[in-house]
């Protein structure tokens, strides 16, 4: 490797950390706003309806709304 072939290593490294980290903070950001959103479904009828349209979708969409709401059931 040569000395101009170094910086640009090192260039496309930072911008790759940077989108990694840029991406990290928007899913975590979307899965509190999901959180927020399922807080809202307090009642147990409101937990079944949501549960009978889940059912409705493939379970690789749904499972982390699933998980969700299993873990503020309990």
């Amino acid at each position: 490797m040569n000395r101009t072939e170094t910086p640009n290593r090192f260039s496309s490294l930072w911008v790759a950390a940077r989108q990694e980290r840029a991406d990290r903070r928007a899913r975590i950001a979307a899965r509190r706003r999901l959180e927020a959103e399922i807080a809202d479904y307090t009642s147990q009828t409101d937990r079944n309806d949501l549960n009978a349209l889940l059912d409705t979708y493939p379970d690789t969409q749904v499972a982390e709304i699933r998980d969700l709401l299993n873990r503020t059931a309990a």
